[in-house]
């Protein structure tokens, strides 16, 4: 399967990845919530859940994230991305939008294809 998830739509997606890799075929996250820029949202269990969040090996990953994203901080994406096994597996694009990711629609379709052609060999 290939999952695609947006916000905690995503952090599901990577929860699932870590627990089953052998059935994620590819990932694109939008926005994931793997961190917050508000700590009173977040209870101390919860915070060192996300801290253990990574990308499975052999996963690949199209991780978008809005430069301006009042939710989510950039540095807790970066950490995803320096926890996991294969960084290099990971695609990171900072686009100049929010947490809605509502002016990149373009970068998400390509990133869903991308992902497709990846999981789907020939």
């Amino acid at each position: 399967m290939v999952f695609i998830g947006s916000s905690l739509g995503g952090l599901t997606a990577i929860m699932y990845a870590m627990r089953h890799p052998r059935m994620v075929k590819g990932l694109v996250l939008l926005a994931p919530a793997v961190g917050s820029k508000s700590k009173q949202i977040l209870a101390d269990r919860e915070e060192g859940l996300l801290d253990a969040l990574y990308i499975p090996d052999a996963i690949p990953t199209v991780i978008i994230a809005g430069k301006r994203d009042e939710l989510i901080p950039m540095a807790a994406i970066y950490a995803l991305i320096d926890r996991s096994p294969q960084p290099e597996r990971i695609r990171l694009h900072e686009v100049d939008d929010d947490h809605n990711l509502h002016q990149n629609l373009d970068v998400m379709l390509e990133a869903v294809d991308q992902i497709r052609k990846q999981a789907t060999p020939g």
